[in-house]
């Protein structure tokens, strides 16, 4: 090769000075691995086949790998590579930096410049693979969180000529880079280039999927916490099999496990909540139940363990890898993360799968909490080893949140899946692996019900499973969500109708089940009084009512009509 080698990743001491470099060949080789250990994930499978509308053959899975192995040749480029000195202190002869995303699209141009180095890689291979190969190229180029827009302009043909010294030596040239990054796509992955096979899945769904996919890969296989870069003679083909493995295996997004563990324990609700099942708990292991699970029931019923128990049986069953618990608020998430991490603990006595609290800034992972360190990266505060700390990788960013076994959080987290913001795709493929559970989801305002409406279209498309829990969901709210499932509107509710439905409830696609209630039968008595301008009269009614033993509350709009209404009752 003529010239200096291609670097993927660099590593600089305080000083900004290189101290070790990983070629960028061999991170290809690493982001490529990490894909192929994720689609062999149960979850993450079910969700790209369910994605693509059919199953995928290995043929398939190889020629998905090797668009991820191409996700970053836009690095070959002399611009990208001009990196390996800082901005100011660059070589004469060299370009000024550049990116490796529009650099590496507009290699597709039609330029008679750069088709000499486009016939470098195997495109002329790659194209009879379906009219989806381009769009899910250019989402394997895009993994740095949003699509990649083109513009005229933002780019100049020079980074992909050879760089020439003083002297007339070619100091670097991207053309031999780009040819063994052709030879060896090739090599890794020969069943992806044999004849036959359906074209790639071109279902939109798919490629935002993919994206996502890609962009965690990356993650994975950029991190040299997992991936070491190579040492002298080592032959990365084999060593990053095992890299990827680890990482996998490490975060739990491999929950085959986890699985077998508690299969082998089967505990019982009471060993892991301390009491038998109420009723709208003990409904929680039907397999009969649906994609989609509304439950109503009243506060304090035992809801949350409800939910924990439905995921239970889900992950036992395979249906499930991980577990999303969404709450309105930072101090109810709080809350329920506590019991949520009592419970976990009880469900796997050795050996648990990392449970996150899933708040920005008050981030925590098996009740161990983290102190931002610069450089993006995060302190323990137990100093845990190595090993421990790999383990917790999913809580050192809100981006990775949703790559825990078990995250309690905000619903914002996984609605940040629906909306065009970046690292949507990521959200969206990590949260198709999990039981989302939506807490409280009768406080979602018009605008969040349409969003959540969107994740749970998309998130249920993947083959994902839901649970929405509600004291006070209204009838219509009910339809609208429970038709996300069925595929089509559902008849709206008569005002006699919503009067005579059961409650407490478990409703699904094919039924709305009444569920015995556990809470003490009481009656209310409702009367209405033209007093709301009138402190001392209100103060009168509550006074009268808690001299014969009421509890009272008094609710004013206001800061002075409550002032009012407590100087009246001084």
């Amino acid at each position: 090769m003529a010239g200096l080698p291609a670097f993927g990743k660099l590593d600089r001491d305080e000083y900004g000075i290189v101290v070790a470099w990983h070629p960028l060949v061999d991170h290809l080789i690493d982001v490529a691995a990490c894909f192929c250990r994720l689609a062999g994930c149960r979850s993450i499978r079910r969700a790209m086949e369910r994605a693509a509308g059919r199953e995928l053959s290995p043929k398939d899975l190889a020629r998905l790998a090797v668009l991820v192995f191409l996700h970053d040749f836009g690095k070959a480029n002399c611009g990208f590579q001009a990196k390996r000195w800082l901005q100011g202190s660059i070589p004469p002869g060299w370009p000024s930096h550049a990116g490796h995303g529009v650099e590496a699209t507009k290699l597709f141009a039609d330029d008679g410049f750069l088709q000499p180095l486009v016939a470098l890689l195997p495109v002329e291979a790659i194209c009879t693979w379906g009219e989806a190969v381009e769009p899910l190229l250019k989402a394997s180029i895009s993994h740095h969180g949003r699509p990649i827009i083109e513009r005229v302009g933002d780019w100049k043909r020079a980074i992909w000529k050879p760089v020439v010294g003083p002297e007339g030596q070619t100091l670097y040239d991207p053309a031999p880079v780009l040819a063994e990054i052709g030879l060896r796509a090739v090599e890794l992955y020969p069943d992806a280039f044999t004849s036959g096979g359906d074209p790639l899945p071109d279902a939109p769904a798919f490629g935002h999927l993919f994206a996502g996919l890609v962009q965690l890969a990356d993650w994975l296989g950029s991190d040299t916490a997992f991936f070491p870069f190579s040492a002298l003679g080592e032959d990365r083909a084999k060593t990053s099999v095992d890299y990827a493995d680890r990482a996998v295996m490490s975060l739990g997004l491999d929950a085959d496990s986890s699985r077998t563990a508690l299969e082998t324990l089967s505990p019982s609700f009471a060993q892991i909540f301390g009491n038998p099942p109420y009723p709208i708990q003990a409904a929680m292991d039907g397999a009969d139940l649906g994609s989609l699970v509304v439950l109503e029931s009243e506060t304090g019923s035992g809801k949350t363990e409800a939910a924990l128990w439905r995921f239970v049986h889900l992950f036992e069953r395979g249906a499930v890898d991980s577990l999303f618990f969404a709450l309105p608020t930072r101090v109810s998430a709080s809350q329920v993360y506590e019991r949520i991490l009592a419970a976990v603990a009880r469900l796997w006595p050795t050996d648990p799968p990392v449970t996150v609290r899933a708040l920005p800034g008050y981030a925590s992972a098996d009740g161990q909490e983290l102190k931002a360190l610069p450089d993006f990266k995060v302190l323990w505060s137990d100093d845990p080893a190595d090993a421990e700390a790999h383990r917790r990788w999913a809580a050192e960013s809100p981006k990775r949140f949703l790559a825990a076994p078990i995250a309690v959080g905000t619903i914002d987290q996984a609605l940040f899946g629906a909306l065009q913001v970046r690292h949507a795709h990521l959200r969206h493929a990590l949260l198709a692996r999990s039981l989302v559970v939506v807490d409280e989801v009768h406080a979602s305002d018009p605008y969040m019900t349409v969003l959540l409406e969107r994740l749970l279209q998309a998130h249920l498309g993947c083959g994902g499973h839901a649970l929405l829990l509600s004291a006070t969901l209204g009838s219509s709210a009910r339809a609208r969500y429970l038709a996300i499932d069925h595929g089509h509107p559902l008849a709206p509710s008569t005002y006699q109708t919503a009067c005579d439905a059961p409650y407490p409830a478990l409703s699904d696609g094919l039924a709305m089940r009444a569920i015995g209630s556990t809470m003490r039968p009481k009656s209310v008595t409702w009367s209405l009084r033209d007093l709301i301008d009138d402190p001392e009269a209100i103060a009168g009614l509550a006074i009268d009512a808690a001299s014969v033993g009421a509890k009272v509350l008094i609710v004013r709009n206001t800061v002075p009509s409550a002032v009012a209404v407590f100087q009246s009752l001084e």
